[in-house]
């Protein structure tokens, strides 16, 4: 099965064009996979195999970032897939503190989003079995938060935003228009 590295970044950009041509473009291939999925399930089209759809199509655009891989290499590109991205976003949330860009919440506004958060299907753990990883977490919120603030246990990374909740929660930050997002969510522009 032909699977391309979503820690790459596609020439063309994150695209999808359905068998209908209609054309899904996101912010990574799990928003697309994300888009296409909930465009059918609207439109009640067939839900088929997104996911399987998505990376051939990928691989036809882009076959120097596919390779053949195996069902159990697929479940564990799916966890990598996540960390990455949180990883990625807190490094640049690092950066943007270190200039003065970041502003944080009251503690009080940062346990009610993590009370949201908690609830949400969203919330998925990412570094658990990798200590180098949880490390690598750990060293990150550190310098975010200067290690003062309490960090609820029940909150993870975000699957749609690809975001540290422990951190995302205590960031003052633009909400976001993405139809993905529950609509409890406190990130989601009303």
């Amino acid at each position: 099965m032909r699977r391309i590295n979503i820690n790459m970044y596609p020439k063309n950009g994150y695209k999808f064009k359905g068998a209908d041509g209609v054309l899904f473009v996101g912010t990574s291939w799990i928003n697309v996979m994300a888009r296409v999925a909930d465009y059918r399930k609207r439109n009640g089209l067939p839900a088929g195999n997104v996911e399987d759809e998505v990376h051939q199509y990928a691989c036809i655009f882009n076959p120097e970032y596919c390779n053949e891989i195996t069902p159990t290499q697929i479940e564990a590109t799916r966890t990598a897939s996540l960390k990455g991205r949180v990883l990625s976003w807190l490094a640049r949330v690092v950066k943007g503190r270190e200039s003065g860009t970041i502003k944080l919440v009251s503690q009080d506004e940062a346990q009610a989003r993590a009370a949201t958060c908690a609830g949400c299907p969203r919330n998925t753990p990412f570094a658990d079995g990798c200590s180098s990883c949880r490390a690598v977490v750990k060293e990150y919120r550190n310098q975010i938060l200067g290690g003062a603030r309490a960090q609820d246990a029940r909150i993870h990374g975000c699957s749609i935003l690809g975001e540290d909740l422990p951190i995302s929660t205590y960031i003052d930050e633009t909400r976001v228009n993405d139809s993905e997002l529950p609509g409890h969510c406190w990130r989601k522009a009303q």
